[in-house]
Order: C-alpha cells, then structure tokens, then sequence
C-alpha cells in the first residue's frame, strides 16, 4: 500500500466530514506534486463532495482555504474545482471565517501577479466584498 493510499484511509477514519477533508489536503497536495493527477482528482472530488456536509458552515471555509492550498501551490488550476466550492458554500458575509478565505486566495493571487480582481468581483455582493474592493484599491 502506498503512503497516499494510507493517508487516504486514515481520513475516512476521521469522526468527522471536517477531519476528513482536512487531512486529505496532504495527499492530495502530494500527488499532485507527482503528478498523479487520476488519483488527486478522485480524491478531491470526495472531498469537494463531503465540505457540504461539514458543520458549523464557517468550518467549511476553513477546511476548503486548507484543500485550496496544495493545489494551488502545485498548479493554479488545480484549484479551480476548490474555488468552485467555495464559491457555492462560503458566503464571505456569513462568517469571518469565509471572508478571510476570500481576503486570503486575493492577498496570494496579488503576491503572485495574478488577477485578485477576479476573485473580488466573483464574490457576492455585500460588506465583505466592498471591503476587499476598498483594500485592493478596486472601489
């Protein structure tokens, strides 16, 4: 058994859809690392699938910034399906949580050159995107 393998089962040892998710991002991060792109996508789509059962709903935008991570960082568009999730679960005016998510994924689009804008202007409309518009200059 590989050690992706056995990360994999010990994450459906986990009590929880929180804890799950949360330490499926390693493996996930690493295979995508290797390139195992065929079991990276199957496993983020269970992961993708169980954050909507993740309670309270402030914790889903947590455990997705950690799952948008890794995949991020090994490919930008390996995130897209997390930024995806994130967009359908986390209203940035629900909680703080999913507001610093968004205030998050913009500050490192930014640090990387890439269009924060795009990440503002896909937020719903409300206090935590005008106040992410005022902060990167965008109102």
């Amino acid at each position: 058994m590989s050690i992706l393998e056995e990360a994999a089962r010990e994450a459906l040892s986990c009590h929880d859809a929180y804890g799950t998710v949360a330490v499926m991002a390693w493996p996930i991060g690493v295979a995508l690392k290797q390139g195992r792109l065929v079991y990276a996508e199957r496993e983020l789509k269970k992961c993708l699938d169980l954050a909507s059962r993740i309670e309270p709903h402030a914790s889903q935008a947590y455990v997705l910034e950690i799952l948008w991570r890794p995949c991020f960082a090994e490919h930008p568009s390996h995130a897209n399906a997390v930024w995806r999730r994130i967009l359908e679960l986390c209203d940035p005016d629900r909680s703080w949580r999913a507001a610093r998510l968004y205030l998050h994924i913009a500050e490192i689009q930014h640090r990387q050159n890439r269009n924060a804008a795009a990440v503002i202007r896909a937020m719903p409309p409300g206090k935590a995107r005008s106040w992410l518009e005022r902060r990167f200059g965008l109102a």
